[in-house]
């Protein structure tokens, strides 16, 4: 566990390292006392950043310094800042330039101690991360990217292991044009190896092919050739059949005319019989009757008639809802597309119905 996330790190130490920085640019002022001022300012921002736990600060000035002149010493710094924000892979690189600068510069003040440092950062930085081999089609499509944790994998690295930090799931997403997107994840063990394959898919053509001759796009057009001998009309595009509407208005229509013609026809048939007996009574005791009777005739008669104009109601009724079905349903023939309209044959008893109430 480092010093700093433990909360037990030696700002001692800490002020060791930056008072050898400080006497190296000493000894480098002649040469660019402007570049040494800068960088001693960004070494003193460094130990700020550190003491109150802004890491992203301490590598931010750490980096920037080491762009003005780079040393062993302020590559354990940057290491101490990364590990502490569990940027282990960083780590691990910055311990390591760290050992290769330091055992070539023999001078360094406080190397042995330096040394030490770096190596225990080493340590367990590679005790949080492990290796991710990604391997790419072969060959690989021109203008293939890899990304993994969201940083760019560059091409040269491809089929080898790369350093990534352990235990945690990382996206390896895989692009080239004319391809679908490869997407997958892995996770690797600490100090364990993982690999993923990327496998790319070419995207389905969506545009027409291009008509080599004008260089425009064609149509794609599937020709079928009828058989020798035989000539074969057009067929005419599917419709669908009646509407809801066409068939209840016909149903409807039809029930009204058969009650309105039974209706009808019972009361023609109450009165027929009425009037037969007493149109012309041959007594007096017979005209009696028939005054008698006249009420309770009459009183049918009306209830007969009223089931027929209760038809002739329905009729209407359906008549109507089936010329709306008929005028707003799809013609069904080819009088029908050249502007006749066409019904279909249930539609005629709502159409009946219709005419007789209209004579009614």
């Amino acid at each position: 566990m480092t010093y700093a996330r433990s909360g037990h790190f030696c700002i001692a130490a800490l002020t060791a390292v930056t008072t050898a920085l400080f006497a190296r640019d000493a000894r480098a002022q002649a040469d660019s006392s402007t570049q040494t001022v800068i960088r001693r300012g960004l070494i003193e921002n460094m130990q700020s950043a550190f003491e109150r736990r802004d890491y992203a600060q301490c590598i931010q000035s750490g980096t920037r310094a080491a762009s003005i002149r780079d040393t062993g010493s302020l590559r354990y710094i940057i290491a101490q800042c990364q590990l502490a924000s569990n940027a282990y892979v960083g780590a691990l690189g910055s311990a390591e330039e760290c050992l290769t600068m330091l055992r070539r510069d023999t001078s360094a003040v406080g190397r042995d101690t330096l040394i030490a440092g770096c190596q225990r950062v080493e340590s367990e930085a590679r005790a949080h991360t492990g290796r991710l081999t990604v391997t790419a089609p072969s060959p690989a499509p021109n203008g293939m990217r890899i990304v993994v944790g969201g940083d760019e994998l560059p091409s040269v690295t491809w089929g080898l292991p790369a350093i990534v930090n352990a235990g945690t799931p990382l996206d390896v997403v895989a692009t080239a044009p004319g391809y679908i997107a490869f997407r997958g994840s892995a996770t690797v063990s600490p100090g364990s190896g993982a690999g993923i394959q990327v496998v790319l898919v070419r995207e389905r053509e969506s545009r027409p092919p291009v008509d080599p001759a004008s260089g425009a796009s064609a149509p794609r057009v599937t020709v079928v050739a009828p058989p020798p001998g035989r000539e074969t009309a057009p067929s005419p595009p599917p419709t669908r059949g009646p509407s809801a509407l066409l068939i209840t208005g016909a149903v409807v229509g039809g029930v009204g005319v058969v009650a309105a013609g039974v209706g009808f026809a019972l009361a023609a048939v109450a009165q027929g019989a009425y009037d037969g007996s007493c149109a012309m009574p041959a007594t007096v005791e017979r005209y009696t009757s028939c005054v008698d009777e006249m009420g309770p005739a009459q009183a049918g008669v009306t209830a007969r008639a009223a089931i027929g104009y209760a038809g002739l109601g329905l009729a209407a009724i359906g008549g109507g809802l089936a010329i709306v079905g008929a005028f707003t349903g799809r013609p069904r023939s080819s009088e029908a597309r050249r502007g006749g309209l066409v019904v279909s044959p249930v539609a005629h008893a709502g159409f009946a119905g219709a005419s007789v109430a209209a004579r009614w």
